[in-house]
């Protein structure tokens, strides 16, 4: 453990503002029943002394309004705050486990009937044998992600807690309902919490056949101490009713904090659904704990650069895309940023190395979503025409962002991390494409005005057709469209993007001035024809050969221009 943490109180941590009740204060129900009650209240007394004892077989904690007499005397300090938090969480669990306490009625399609149970770890002051099997779990798995906890000293701190917080929750889930029931999001939520969170330990079914799994979810104070092993800056805990909405989220995590979701049924607005798992309040709670302690595996500084200079990074890019209106990129860009403070570390093995955790976090806000997804088995993707792949804009402009002289390094270095961590090649994106990509984002830094980017290339194209577009009173967006849309118009873009065409919707557009240069290099592009007709002895008469000029087809009159195209051949 850090030395710098060994002589904290974690049992006695408290966050910056523990009013529970912050963010619901429209909610009249609680405060009504809160003010009705007074301090010598037997109940109040009768909890408190559970709460002291570290009773869990008191009959008060079946009262179905214990929740609103615990919050009494939370807010009213009467206990220690994490006394409280620990207790509340007990409570939790029976609401959505038990018929002993109750759901609101919107939420009983996650109410289970499960088994949960307070395991000691301690008895005559002693660490259980269970209470071993335990702490020895949770040291294993801390080691695997090169976190040191001394046994010694977790046990000592464990002696001389209050009852309360020496407790285990033991609960269970269906391990067999994992992927066969939809409605099953809280089961499939808890397996990835066991796998992905050292404070939660399995125990060993006793048979296959058996159904449910049972783990053991530690004290509030227990949580505490393992956080500040991470590193000496954790991430708390903020325990909260109600749902912070993403700006409150965002604030709170500036402020190392993260929000601990609780229940009560007396709340209209109690969070549904965790990470788009709709589970109920004991995973959810139990998700929120996985957050503030993947969060903590980075250190205080690592978080303020996420905060301070990859976010700003990234919304550097989304005003791009903002102002040349690629809606697109910008839902990608939000959904990144917001990983990017969400704290998200699985799978937890993807992390262990400490060396190289915090780049794999950058670069995994990307590749957890990832812009040229794998198309191994039904080809989509890969040779879609350029900037018909969604990621295409996204690679540009980081490349973009890469080359501009006018951006700070400390911007560079991000950009740099995320284009090295992008899958390109075989089975994502055709690597023609993505040079062509580079190669526009280079030459817009460079030249972003002309319609070249050197001297003008000798391509094949179908110069006809091009200039049929061209000439049309299509918008450059409804050019591009036309040109990724159609096979051979694609190829020869491509080709002559490849050659220095500085044309790519909607951050290039084909303006006036461009097009009008483009018509010019059409004209001189056109091929060599030599008119053809035979008398009515069938004597050829071969004209001398003329180079065709620009002329203007009304978009009406294609008959006109059928018959002009068939009176020449090439030669």
């Amino acid at each position: 453990m850090d030395e710098n943490n060994s002589n904290k109180s974690h049992s006695n941590l408290q966050p910056v503002d523990n009013n529970l009740l912050e963010l619901v204060q429209k909610n009249k129900t609680i405060p009504t029943f809160l003010s009705s009650l007074t301090p010598d209240d037997p109940r109040l007394r009768c909890l408190k002394k559970a709460i002291h004892k570290g009773n869990f077989r008191a009959r008060i904690w079946n009262n179905r309004h214990c929740n609103l007499y615990l919050i009494y005397l939370i807010q009213e300090k009467m206990i220690p705050f994490w006394h409280g938090m620990t207790a509340y969480v007990y409570l939790i669990a029976k609401m959505q486990y038990t018929q002993t306490q109750d759901l609101r009625t919107e939420d009983l399609d996650v109410k289970f009937n499960y088994q949960v149970k307070i395991v000691p770890l301690v008895k005559a002051g002693k660490i259980t044998e269970l209470g071993y099997q335990y702490l020895l779990g949770v040291i294993d798995e801390l080691e695997k992600l090169q976190v040191t906890l001394n046994f010694d000293q977790l046990a000592n701190y464990i002696l001389k807690l209050p009852r309360i917080e020496q407790w285990l929750i033991n609960t269970e889930f269906s391990h067999h309902m994992t992927s066969l029931e939809t409605r099953r999001d809280a089961n499939r939520l808890v397996w990835v919490l066991i796998n992905n969170l050292p404070l939660v330990q399995k125990l060993a079914s006793a048979c296959y056949e058996d159904p449910t799994t049972h783990y053991l979810v530690p004290s509030s104070s227990i949580i505490n101490y393992c956080l500040s092993t991470l590193t000496c800056q954790p991430m708390r805990m903020r325990p909260v009713f109600g749902n912070p909405g993403l700006a409150t989220l965002y604030r709170w995590h500036t402020q190392d904090y993260h929000p601990v979701s609780l229940y009560a049924p007396q709340i209209l607005s109690n969070p549904k659904e965790a990470d788009g798992y709709r589970c109920g309040p004991f995973p959810m709670w139990l998700h929120d704990i996985g957050h503030t302690f993947w969060a903590s595996m980075l250190s205080k500084d690592q978080r303020n650069y996420i905060f301070m200079t990859y976010i700003p990074a990234l919304r550097r890019l989304k005003d791009v895309a903002e102002a040349y209106k690629d809606d697109s990129s910008i839902e990608f860009f939000k959904e990144v940023d917001k990983k990017a403070y969400d704290f998200d570390l699985t799978a937890i093995l993807d992390y262990a190395d400490v060396n190289t955790r915090f780049d794999i976090y950058l670069a995994h806000t990307m590749g957890k979503n990832p812009i040229y997804p794998s198309c191994l088995y039904n080809g989509m993707y890969e040779y879609e025409a350029i900037g018909r792949a969604k990621g295409d804009a996204i690679y540009f402009l980081l490349h973009c962002a890469l080359y501009n002289p006018n951006l700070p390094e400390a911007f560079k270095r991000i950009y740099k991390t995320l284009i090295n961590h992008i899958t390109i090649g075989k089975s994502y994106r055709d690597l023609r494409i993505i040079n062509a990509l580079k190669l526009l984002a280079k030459n817009t830094t460079s030249h972003p005005e002309v319609l070249f980017a050197h001297d003008l290339p000798g391509c094949q194209v179908s110069v006809l057709d091009w200039q049929r577009l061209l000439n049309s009173s299509r918008t450059s967006e409804e050019l591009w469209q036309e040109m990724t849309g159609n096979g051979d118009r694609a190829e020869e873009l491509l080709d002559l993007i490849e050659h220095g065409l500085i044309f790519f919707h909607p951050y290039l557009p084909l303006t006036a001035l461009k097009r009008w240069a483009l018509l010019n290099y059409l004209e001189k592009q056109q091929p060599v024809y030599a008119n053809i007709s035979k008398d009515g002895c069938g004597n050829v008469t071969i004209k001398p050969k003329f180079q065709a000029k620009f002329f203007s087809i009304p978009e009406n009159d294609s008959s006109e221009l059928l018959s002009t195209e068939a009176k020449h051949y090439k030669i």
